[in-house]
């Protein structure tokens, strides 16, 4: 098939009238929504360990059940991904039959961000500002990152708003997202098509979802230090005493249940979010996964 950009109008318009004709995308909205809108939801959570764990979420009921079973060498390889489509949307993994699926992958393996250069993000910026600086991050990351030798083909970037940094802090934070899974996505719309089902499909960062609920999770969390451990990084976070992200950081934790100095990294950010009493240790707020990784974040 040739690619758009090499037909002529006339031809443009044939594709798209046959398009609109023989296939469902011309009454169907469902091909053109974010996965996170469509009412048939797959989530992939991966950590980096040996498990990948879905889950499937029916919109209309808010109703969350275990999906079918995906190993790690389908993730990595897409093998197979033709017969795991298909168990999905026809396993009975959902009360109603499946007219639409949204995928998204949830990358909780790794974590980074990355500074951006000076004036990327006006002091005292407006929902304007951020808005045309999270497009801009989105298409042209080198003109925002403050490190231009990093690559925007293996890495995806997304902003990070810091609604509460204290003056002379940067007001926002790039999101590292890794490349290596999206031809696994890219596949599943494929095969979507052969299923004549449209498969929308989204990549997230998974510490910044769960920054995003941390009101759900902490209710009236305010003017404390955020531990987030992960399997194999853990996330250190801000929040000021109006609720709001005041700074966050990603430290390794190279094999170990939690990075060495995480303590170092605690204080530090407290000190430099201004939430920190002298003669006081920082309110710290641990979010863990199992009270054996909680314990050792707290000590």
């Amino acid at each position: 098939m040739i690619h758009p950009e090499e037909l002529s109008p006339s031809e443009l318009f044939r594709r798209a009238d046959q398009l609109a004709r023989r296939t469902t995308r011309g009454s169907d909205a469902n091909w053109y929504r974010a996965p996170q809108e469509i009412d048939w939801q797959v989530h992939v959570w991966f950590e980096g360990g040996r498990e990948v764990v879905v889950g499937v979420y029916y919109r209309p009921g808010r109703e969350w059940r275990a999906g079918p079973a995906l190993s790690l060498s389908q993730l990595a390889t897409g093998e197979g991904v033709d017969g795991w489509l298909a168990q999905v949307v026809t396993g009975g993994y959902f009360p109603k039959r499946v007219k639409a699926l949204g995928v998204i992958l949830h990358i909780a393996d790794e974590c980074g961000f990355a500074a951006l250069r000076d004036g990327a993000v006006p002091v005292g910026a407006g929902d304007d500002d951020f808005r045309v600086a999270h497009f801009t991050v989105l298409e042209e990351p080198l003109e925002m990152l403050a490190d231009r030798e990093v690559s925007a083909d293996q890495t995806g970037w997304r902003l990070l708003p810091l609604f509460g940094a204290v003056a002379g802090a940067p007001p926002a934070v790039a999101v590292a997202l890794s490349r290596t899974r999206e031809p696994w996505l890219e596949q599943l719309v494929v095969e979507g098509e052969a299923l004549r089902v449209p498969v929308r499909v989204g990549w997230v960062s998974a510490p910044v979802g769960m920054l995003a609920a941390l009101p759900l999770v902490v209710p009236g969390l305010a003017g404390a230090v955020v531990v987030v451990p992960y399997l194999k990084f853990t996330v250190v976070a801000a929040v000021a005493a109006a609720g709001e992200l005041v700074a966050v950081r990603s430290l390794a934790n190279r094999g170990q249940v939690v990075p060495v100095g995480l303590g170092d990294a605690v204080h530090g950010m407290a000190l430099a979010a201004e939430l920190a009493v002298p003669g006081r240790p920082p309110p710290v707020v641990v979010v863990a996964m199992s009270e054996r990784v909680e314990t050792a974040a707290r000590t």
